[in-house]
């Protein structure tokens, strides 16, 4: 099926409905209609504009000036609407919406990089962060990753990072370079997947634009992490066995080679996204089997021949399976209980036998404001509505198409993914599976946005009602994927992420590095564990890579003898303190690790500043740093046996 501009599935749009926007740049479009740049230009300096009030945002955030976030709003619809208002219409050549999907993904992840214009700030970061910076001073591969264990094990990213590396750049000028190359693979391979299956170049722009306002899209997969590249790695994967499927015979080895070396990426890369594309694959060929078997019945349509997808599927399955087991199986302990209880809540919640999550709560009790909530819900609502909409196109006019019909029934996924939010352990993996849900469910709600847009029962208001849902998503997206106090930069909060990562300490750190050396055993927070095991290179003690339970000793305001028994069992050189932590509870919810309140539910007052100042009162412990809130303890006289 040749792919057109329109396509067989993007219903045309009746000459006259065009709306005020299609109006506006008539001439403009006009004009340049046979260019081949058609109107990227004027579309790029209405971006670079919406970037320019993001930056002034990011920048009066940090001034704390007030109602600065207004200016990102507005920036990041001005980025975003004049592309979406050209991807939806008819005009765009291919190439022209080929070039409009990449930079606007460019365009949304330079939103995070300007952010955090200096380095790594969010929390995942760190972890791979030390990750790549043992492969780099060992050149080896599995080395211990105490912060995250799983991260050694799955190393793609920090391999292609330590390329640039080691030709002389520094790790974070690496890691944005790696990422932003990521962006583009990803938006190239959803772009040329939805084509390749729907023949529409025209749905596949308007379906690569509403996975953009997926809530993980602005920050989460932007950051320095194997999602980044695991996702993108396991798109270009799914292109690849559509363009096999759908392609001319003659490029079937070097398209199976492709395949195989993705799918090899994908599982030494991420866990979740290889288990994503293993599922989907299978999926598909299962549901092109049944397809081609109705279809079989029907001499009217024969169906293609024997598909190929089962080879890839198994590919998937069986190298995912072997690698979590054999190489990884520190895995299965990380993610089984995720998993596990998550399914257990929202079991219960079904059941009536547990009360839901207060939404748009953090962990620390606070409450986005109002407008936020409404504006989160209402991107809910857009997509909850456009769902049945697009289905039903799709099913009339797709049913025959297994590519189709496997994308229908993956965005099923989103309506459960929203049970799951309302609960606890599910809330976490709900927000974090929007990136894969959303590859099925853009291209359904794309579908039903075309449709709306050719409905002349509008009288040609279809497209402006469309932009407004799409900025609806957006917005809602931005919300969703980040509380409003680590969206936008400004002063240190505590154990907030993005928010506690400051000069003061990563001078700590650097401190630790340059005066007592490297991998030293560590007792510290959340967030200076992070710091020390980056800028400092230090063994920050945790529960997950040491398997033990370190914070009953962070929070008690006198030690005891099981106390000076679980220092001694860890053999702790230092303990950090970080007095800033007794003045307000966790943004996260946690100061140390989870479980640091048990049964007694989320923090509601700081923590008693006496925990932080035992150090000073305790024989035989020695303060060897001060910079003003942060404290260094020498601890080595308790761990050694020199005191009783």
């Amino acid at each position: 099926m040749t792919a057109t501009s329109g396509g067989p599935l993007a219903p045309p749009i009746p000459a006259g409905t065009f709306g005020p926007w299609a109006r506006a740049v008539s001439l403009v479009g006009a004009a340049s209609a046979e260019s081949r740049l058609g109107l990227i230009p004027p579309i790029a300096l209405a971006g670079s504009v919406g970037l320019l009030l993001v930056a002034l945002s990011d920048s009066l955030s940090r001034l704390r000036v007030p109602h600065a976030p207004l200016l990102f709003w507005a920036g990041l619809l001005v980025l975003v609407l004049p592309a979406a208002g050209r991807l939806l219409g008819t005009r765009a050549s291919r190439n022209e919406r080929l070039w409009l999907v990449v930079l606007l993904g460019l365009g949304l992840y330079t939103v995070k990089v300007l952010h955090s214009p200096a380095g790594f700030t969010l929390f995942d970061e760190f972890h791979h962060w030390v990750t790549l910076q043992d492969i780099v001073s060992s050149e080896r591969l599995f080395a211990h990753n105490n912060v995250l264990p799983a991260s050694p094990y799955y190393p793609g990213l920090e391999i292609v990072a330590s390329v640039l590396v080691k030709a002389g750049l520094p790790v974070w000028e690496s890691g944005v370079l790696v990422v932003a190359a990521c962006r583009v693979l990803l938006m190239l391979s959803l772009f040329l997947f939805v084509e390749r299956a729907s023949g529409s170049t025209r749905l596949a722009g308007a379906a690569t634009l509403i996975y953009a306002a997926n809530p993980s899209f602005l920050f989460f997969d932007s950051q320095f992490g194997y999602e980044s590249l695991g996702l993108p790695l396991a798109v270009f994967v799914i292109y690849c066995v559509a363009r096999r499927e759908r392609g001319p015979g003659t490029g079937a080895f070097p398209l199976t080679v492709a395949i195989l070396l993705g799918i090899c990426g994908v599982i030494v890369t991420h866990h979740v996204s290889s288990i994503a594309l293993a599922i989907f694959l299978m999926g598909w060929a299962i549901v092109t089997a049944i397809v081609h078997r109705l279809a079989s019945r029907d001499l009217a349509h024969p169906g293609w021949d024997p598909p190929g997808l089962l080879g890839p599927a198994l590919v998937a399955v069986i190298g995912t399976i072997a690698w979590m087991l054999y190489i990884a199986s520190v895995t299965v302990g990380y993610l089984a209980p995720a998993f596990g209880g998550a399914l257990n809540q929202v079991i219960d919640l079904v059941a009536g036998e547990e009360t839901g999550r207060e939404l748009f709560n953090s962990s620390s009790g606070l409450a986005a404001p109002v407008w936020e909530q409404l504006a989160g819900y209402a991107s809910v609502l857009v997509l909850l509505v456009a769902l049945p909409i697009g289905a039903l196109v799709l099913w009339r006019s797709g049913r025959r198409n297994p590519a189709i019909v496997a994308i229908g029934f993956a965005s099923l996924a989103y309506p459960a993914s929203l049970i799951a939010r309302l609960t606890v352990r599910g809330a976490e993996l709900a927000a974090r599976s929007a990136e894969f849900v959303f590859v099925a469910l853009g291209v359904v709600v794309a579908v039903a946005a075309l449709t709306v847009i050719a409905d002349s029962r509008l009288r040609g208001h279809g497209r402006a009602l469309v932009l407004a849902g799409v900025g609806t998503l957006f917005v809602g997206g931005a919300i969703l994927g980040l509380p409003n106090w680590a969206r936008f930069p400004g002063p240190y909060l505590v154990s907030a992420d993005t928010r506690s990562v400051e000069p003061i300490g990563i001078s700590a750190a650097v401190w630790m590095r340059d005066h007592l050396g490297i991998n030293n055993r560590l007792i510290t927070d959340r967030t200076n564990r992070t710091l020390t095991a980056t800028y400092g290179r230090q063994h920050p003690i945790t529960a997950v890579g040491d398997r033990v339970d370190i914070k009953r000793i962070y929070f008690t305001t006198a030690l005891d003898v099981d106390d000076l028994k679980v220092l001694r069992d860890v053999n702790a050189h230092y303990v950090q303190a970080d007095d800033r932590l007794s003045t307000s509870v966790p943004y996260v919810g946690v100061y140390v690790e989870r479980g640091e309140m048990f049964s007694l539910g989320p923090w509601r007052a700081p923590m008693p500043a006496a925990a932080l100042a035992k150090w000073d009162i305790t024989e035989g412990v020695d303060r060897i740093y001060d910079n003003g809130p942060i404290q260094i303890y020498d601890v080595s006289p308790l761990v050694l046996g020199r005191l009783p």
